[in-house]
């Protein structure tokens, strides 16, 4: 008896990490449930299925409950609502199948990868260029976290230097190539500030770094030649 009694103590102590973790709830629907939930019983249901849809898709919950919080800040129909979160996950499905592809390789914070790539997406970035730069990582042994840094800050580059479009995949991929390493990523974008100060801009600042930093430069050496630049006459 007392045998019978340890195998299912030990039994019990060896499924409940898996048996806990089964019942917690996923957190969206958690504050589904919450007071503040309880503003949009009217669409419960909807918001239900596409948090469902997340779950199944393994999506982090945090980030769907950043976005029902922000919803419910803006005190928005549950109609918007409802919109703004299947518009959400929408992205961050793509983003999760493009993140998944074979050889591609993810470390650190999935999350905050995730959140970032929405983002990409939400401001527009064509999927195939966010594929094609994250495949271009993968053949030179980079890992999707800095491809997904690397076009996080050649979006921002561009933006400042107003430059063309078509510019950000060749330099989010020199970004993933150069010998930078990640966190120096947005002193590029300090630097493209100072460039536009001293009237340097548009695609000869984009060719400028790409040629740069292809040659093996860093930011220092791109510091003097914008100030060569600047004092041609």
């Amino acid at each position: 008896m007392k045998s019978m009694k340890k195998r299912l103590f030990i039994l019990f102590v060896f499924f409940l990490p898996f048996t806990s973790s089964a019942w917690a709830e996923y957190g969206p629907r958690n504050w589904l449930h919450s007071s503040t939930g309880a503003l949009y019983q009217e669409v419960a249901s909807e918001l239900e299925v596409i948090i469902n849809e997340a779950e199944r898709q393994q999506i982090p919950g945090d980030l769907l409950v950043d976005k029902l919080k922000e919803g419910a800040a803006k005190r928005v129909t549950g109609t918007q609502l409802v919109q703004a979160l299947r518009t959400e996950v929408d992205r961050l499905i793509t983003a999760t199948t493009l993140l998944k592809k074979p050889g591609r390789r993810v470390s650190g914070d999935r999350q905050s990868l995730l959140r970032t790539t929405s983002l990409l997406l939400q401001g527009g970035i064509p999927v195939d260029t966010i594929d094609a730069v994250l495949e271009y990582a993968s053949l030179i042994d980079k890992s999707s976290n800095r491809a997904i840094n690397a076009l996080s800050t050649a979006l921002r580059v561009i933006a400042i230097a107003q430059a063309p479009a078509d510019l950000l995949r060749p330099l989010s991929e020199c970004l993933v190539r150069s010998t930078l390493q990640d966190p120096q990523f947005s002193q590029l974008q300090s630097f493209t500030v100072r460039a536009r100060g001293k009237q340097i801009q548009g695609e000869p600042l984009i060719k400028l770094i790409i040629g740069s930093l292809d040659s093996g430069n860093g930011l220092a050496y791109l510091d003097r030649e914008i100030e060569r630049r600047s004092q041609r006459p």
